[in-house]
């Protein structure tokens, strides 16, 4: 599913992480949006979290992910970083204090010489942690990155959720650097996909996608976003020109949506 051009993040646990010096970008990255990168640049090493801390704390706040954790990792990958850190968030991790975060795992664990986070991140119980606390540590360099902006936008993860809600796609992707993905499986509905559980999908409606099979063929096809899910909760997607018996998965990279384009012509 990764492009010739590119090479996945390795997602690594925490205690299989090896003793050496480590460039650490801190965050939950959803999207590994524009700002994401400017948070990344200079990394040797993500530290991501999985599932959203909100699934734990706050379920009835939880977003939508624009990414799933192996989607973060290609991503990351991408950008010439190989190790992703992936944190179980659970009960007892969200129970950590902030500076038992960084004494057990951004100094203990990964030997962080470096940190960088963005503005507003904030970690550890309650969300106590945050850039000037790292900033006051000695152990490292703290690199706190303000918000970017992008065609007279501020990206983040919540409005790129929002483009997509309302079908802009092209909008979520100057935001994302990359279009905004779907990597889809077979539905037990007669001739549909579905998006992985949790995930952002577009506004219902019909979208033209670039579609890579698991076995590397590539085609542009119409997708349509019908606005229901299966038994698990799950998007339905309908591709005509998709056999769901085939070969999956398949990663769809949504283009643009044609009404859209027509209603601007």
């Amino acid at each position: 599913m990764v492009d010739a051009a590119q090479r996945a993040g390795v997602l690594v646990a925490l205690a299989d992480v090896d003793a050496r010096p480590r460039r650490v970008a801190l965050g939950m990255f959803d999207g590994v949006h524009l700002g994401h990168r400017e948070v990344m640049r200079d990394a040797t090493c993500v530290l991501t979290f999985d599932p959203h801390p909100l699934s734990v704390v706050a379920p009835a706040h939880a977003p939508p992910l624009i990414t799933t954790v192996q989607r973060r990792a290609e991503l990351i990958g991408a950008l010439g970083i190989a190790e992703v850190v992936v944190i179980p968030f659970d009960a007892r991790f969200a129970a950590y204090g902030p500076q038992e975060f960084v004494d057990e795992i951004l100094v203990g664990a990964l030997h962080a010489t470096h940190v960088s986070v963005g503005r507003n991140f904030r970690f550890g119980h309650r969300g106590a942690g945050d850039p000037a606390l790292l900033a006051a540590d000695p152990r490292f360099v703290t690199r706190t990155v303000p918000l970017v902006a992008a065609g007279g936008a501020t990206v983040s993860s919540t409005a790129i959720r929002s483009l997509l809600a309302l079908g802009d796609v092209g909008g979520a992707a100057a935001l994302l650097g990359a279009p905004f993905t779907i990597v889809a499986g077979p539905a037990a509905v007669e001739k549909r996909l579905v998006a992985p559980p949790g995930s952002s999908v577009p506004a219902p409606g019909r979208y033209l996608c670039r579609v890579t099979a698991a076995a590397g063929t590539v085609a542009a096809v119409e997708v349509d976003v019908e606005g229901q899910v299966d038994a698990a909760g799950r998007a339905l997607l309908c591709a005509p020109a998709i056999d769901p018996r085939g070969q999956g998965p398949w990663r769809l990279d949504f283009l643009e949506r044609p009404s859209a384009r027509a209603a601007t012509a």
